[in-house]
């Protein structure tokens, strides 16, 4: 009986894995568990475009669409405020491009002597072909270009430039949306070149020209002009009223000489310039007549241009030269601030009162200027865009009045652009920086909606180490390379102001602990300065070698890994350093990579050695003995190098490459600090042909976030790896805790128990324990392979699988396996009971009693004495009629069709008596 009971309790356990669409869990992130690819500055979102020097800009009114003009038939357009760019082609090579200042999708390119128009944001052109007038001179050289405010229905477009035979100023419109509109020029008009101040002789160039703001009302176009016999520049009007100019048109200060070159015998032979009309200008109100001016002018020799060149702002009673000796490209101003552009140089020039009896003017800071030359610069709102011509030209934003500028895209490398070095604060902002082969280097913020250039710089001299402070990551750092003293110092995060700094000795590896400490380490010496890199105090020795990577862990925390396989860390900014054991090291040679979980006794320093074959090691400070601990099963690999070692969230990361196989990635694991030599790590492997190999250290953590980067250095790219199972934890869903597992004990078969859990993240192989006690010392054994996610039920016989007893509890937990594709921490646990073996109740069965014998009754016999026999008529048998069944009741009418009906068979009992009375006797 006894071995019956085991047969019927010997319970089989089926494991059984719900598939997703029964138990999902919402994803942890948006990651694969893979390693993928970082967007980073680069041709593919218009970052980087090689070979696109911008010739001109135009800005609509809403601050956002914007148009670049760069030299083909190609015009790029952006609607986010350069952000992204698209496409658009016209019909001429556009080396200059206008917008209508009331409507973003109205705007015109030229060529150098023709004209396109696009009414629809360049979905289509339209060509104005060569500006001519029937039967006059064409342009010969288009120099500026505006489109005016609405007038009516119309729009006018205006041309600048120059014919020839003789060398002569003209002016041309179209009137858009005109019946039979043509090109008209303007230089025949009365005023132009006779009478006004200084008007010695006709002007030889047109160089620029703007529409008033107020074209509805006054019917204004304003012209800058050069006389290159006369050495002068003039400011002209033009009224469509009066289809006059200047004085003409009863502008009687006009034409205004703007400047006229003193020195006897210098002769300019052609000029550049630019027109900022006041918002309020109105053509009627000499008041409001303020107009800026900006002049280039080009000399026989150098110098000749001094007398010219500048800053210009007019009125119709002075002329205040606010900056002189400096060549303008372009300027502009939106009522407040004024800002130019230069040409021979990458500088923009700005005044906060330039409206002011004695102008301020400024420029901005030497590091925070786009690479290049001609600067075009544009209001657009409260910002102010630029774009710049040359070899690493850009297009850039100023958010500070154009003190400072970040390239926002359409950056003109010159080559293959490779990613030096990146760091990643918190916050989850991203600093990268990278070289172009022509030694242009450019460092790169991302704070979440897209990459801006923050630095950049034309030198001969590697840009190799970028740092943010962990707790203020608009504390920057940049050092060149290792060679190199000099640093470059950012408290706003690169977007307003850098400082050159110039440390002690060359940087090699450079460590920051807070927004005013940072150390830098060269041979065997640390370096500390508490002043932002400013002052430095004297090198202090670690006593390694060489330190090949040096790292803050906190106040006065610093530790350093060797070249020669040693580590040292310092407890007090670096003045005194220590190693863990005087004569024992945790490698023999190699570069030793180092973090630690802190520096005081009972913490743990972590090392890794970039020689193939190496185990990681673990040092308790404070410890007796002189061995290391060996806290990974095997090695990294046999062929597999350390490249970076870091400790984030508890979690221990180590990043490797295998030089073979040709791949990189992590292993890490989840217990650090109890590890030992039997501890089995998880990997995440990436493709073939991936090097992480970053110096001084390729692993980049940031602080409160298990996302591990790193930098491709065969691709140039960014990779990343969001290890969401360092946090997530399996998430059981049945049996439910403390369930209880009843038992068929009639049929004595394998009773089954499903076991459920979601799925976290993208995970698909399982781990499963089931123990005697809830710290799974007394585990038992299931047999089997882990549970996958393609198998829906895995069966275990009572002899294959788990055997399980009545009247005992059992605990459970699950984890994602170490394959499946990374490990994940343990569930929490649960526990079910196998029910006991109540037998069922015995039923006993009782006979009835017999029933007693029946009496025997004797009766007298009766004496039955017949009658005559008689005959017996059977009379026919009646015939049964079935009445048909009463007819259902009437409905009950209403009360009042009874009333009809009374009144009605009184009404007929009348008329019968009536009849009768009426009747005679026959």
């Amino acid at each position: 009986m006894k071995k019956r009971f085991s047969r019927i309790w010997g319970v089989g356990l089926v494991l059984v894995m719900l598939a997703s669409l029964l138990f999902s869990a919402v994803p942890v992130a948006a990651s694969e568990l893979a390693w993928g690819t970082e967007t980073i500055p680069s041709t593919t979102n218009n970052v980087i475009v090689n070979a696109v020097k911008i010739q001109d800009l135009a800005v609509a009114s809403d601050g956002l669409t914007v148009y670049a003009a760069v030299g083909s038939t190609t015009v790029y357009k952006s609607t986010d405020g350069g952000k992204t760019w698209g496409t658009k082609t016209a019909n001429v090579a556009a080396t200059r491009v206008a917008v209508a200042p009331d409507d973003a999708n109205l705007f015109v390119v030229a060529s150098a002597t023709a004209v396109d128009v696009s009414t629809n944001g360049g979905t289509s052109f339209t060509s104005l072909s060569t500006v001519q007038e029937s039967g006059q001179t064409a342009v010969t050289a288009i120099a500026d270009l505006a489109v005016s405010p609405a007038d009516g229905s119309y729009h006018y477009i205006g041309v600048a430039g120059d014919e020839v035979t003789p060398l002569l100023a003209n002016v041309w419109y179209y009137k858009l949306g005109a019946v039979g509109a043509a090109w008209t020029e303007l230089n025949t008009k009365n005023g132009f070149n006779t009478a006004g101040t200084g008007a010695a002789s006709p002007p030889t160039n047109a160089l620029a020209l703007e529409f008033s703001p107020s074209f509805a009302s006054d019917k204004m176009v304003l012209v800058v002009t050069f006389d290159s016999t006369a050495d002068e520049a003039r400011f002209h009007a033009y009224n469509f009223n009066y289809s006059l100019w200047n004085v003409d048109a009863a502008l009687t200060s006009y034409p205004v000489q703007i400047v006229i070159v003193v020195d006897s015998g210098l002769q300019l032979t052609a000029a550049t310039g630019a027109i900022s009309l006041d918002p309020s200008y109105l053509g009627s109100d000499e008041a409001t007549r303020v107009a800026f001016v900006g002049l280039d002018a080009a000399g026989v020799a150098a110098t000749d241009d001094d007398d010219i060149d500048g800053i210009y702002r007019l009125s119709d009673t002075s002329v205040k030269a606010l900056k002189q000796n400096i060549d303008i490209f372009s300027i502009d101003f939106n009522g407040i601030n004024l800002v130019a552009g230069q040409v021979s140089a990458n500088a923009v020039y700005r005044s906060a009162d330039p409206l002011a009896s004695s102008p301020s003017v400024s420029t901005t800071s030497t590091l925070k200027r786009l690479l290049g030359t001609n600067v075009v610069v544009a209001w657009a709102g409260s910002y102010v865009f630029a774009a710049t011509r040359g070899t690493f030209s850009a297009f850039g934003i100023s958010r500070d009045n154009g003190a400072s500028f970040n390239g926002l895209s359409m950056v003109d490398y010159s080559g293959t652009v490779v990613v030096r070095d990146m760091a990643v604060s918190a916050a989850g902002i991203i600093y990268l920086m990278t070289e172009d082969n022509a030694n242009a280097y450019a460092l790169w913020r991302y704070a979440g909606t897209a990459w801006e250039m923050v630095f950049n710089k034309a030198t001969n001299t590697t840009l190799s180490r970028v740092r943010i402070a962990p707790n203020d990551p608009n504390t920057v750092y940049i050092a060149e390379d290792t060679t190199s003293q000099t640093l470059y110092y950012s408290s706003t995060g690169g977007d307003t102001k850098w400082f050159l700094r110039t440390a002690k000795a060359n940087v090699s590896d450079m460590a920051v602990e807070s927004a005013s400490v940072v150390y830098t380490s060269d041979g065997g010496n640390v370096y500390q300065s508490k002043n932002n890199a400013f002052t430095w105090g004297d090198a202090k020795s670690t006593g390694v070698d060489t330190v090949w990577v040096i790292k803050s862990l906190g106040t006065d925390k610093l530790i350093a890994g060797g070249t020669g396989g040693k580590v040292a860390y310092s407890t007090d900014g670096g003045q005194t350093w220590s190693k863990p054991h005087a004569t024992s090291y945790p490698f023999t040679s190699g570069n030793v990579f180092v973090t630690a979980s802190g520096l005081a006794s009972g913490d743990f320093i972590y090392a890794a050695s970039s020689v193939a074959n190496q185990n990681v090691v673990r040092w308790q400070i404070g410890q007796t003995g002189t061995t290391w601990s060996d806290i990974i099963t095997g090695t990294l690999g046999t062929n597999t190098v350390a490249t970076g070692i870091g400790l984030s969230e508890g979690v221990l990361f180590v990043l490797s490459n295998d030089a073979t196989a040709d791949v990189s990635g992590f292993s890490r694991t989840l217990s650090p600090s109890t590890a030992d030599s039997t501890t089995t790590w998880s990997s995440a492997l990436t493709a073939t042909t991936i090097d992480f190999l970053t110096t001084p250290d390729a692993l980049i953590l940031s602080s409160g976030s298990t996302k591990v980067w790193a930098i491709d250095t065969a691709a140039n790219a960014v990779y990343s790896y969001l290890d969401t199972l360092t946090v997530a934890k399996v998430v059981l869903v049945g049996p439910a805790d403390a369930a209880s597992v009843k038992v068929n004990l009639i049929s004595g078969g394998i009773y089954s128990i499903s076991f459920s859990w979601s799925r976290p993240s993208k995970a698909t192989i399982y781990d499963l324990q089931v123990a005697l006690d809830s710290g799974f010392t007394e585990k038992l054994t299931v047999g089997g392979s882990p549970i996958t996610e393609s198998a829906a039920t895995i069966a275990l016989s009572p002899t294959g699988g788990l055997a399980l007893n009545p009247d005992t509890k059992y605990y459970w937990r699950v984890r994602v396996s170490s394959t499946g594709p990374i490990q994940s921490n343990w569930s929490d646990v649960r526990s079910f009971t196998i029910a006991g073996a109540t037998p069922p109740p015995v039923v006993t069965i009782t006979p009835a009693p017999p029933a007693p014998p029946a009496p025997i009754i004797n009766l007298p016999a009766p004496v039955i004495n017949l009658p005559a026999p008689t005959t017996i008529t059977i009379p026919p048998a009646p015939i049964i009629t079935i009445p048909p069944a009463p007819a259902p009741p009437a409905p009950i009418a209403p009360a009042y069709i009874w009333a009809v009906v009374i009144i009605g068979a009184v009404l007929v009992i009348a008329v019968i008596i009536l009849i009768v009375r009426t009747r005679r006797p026959v």
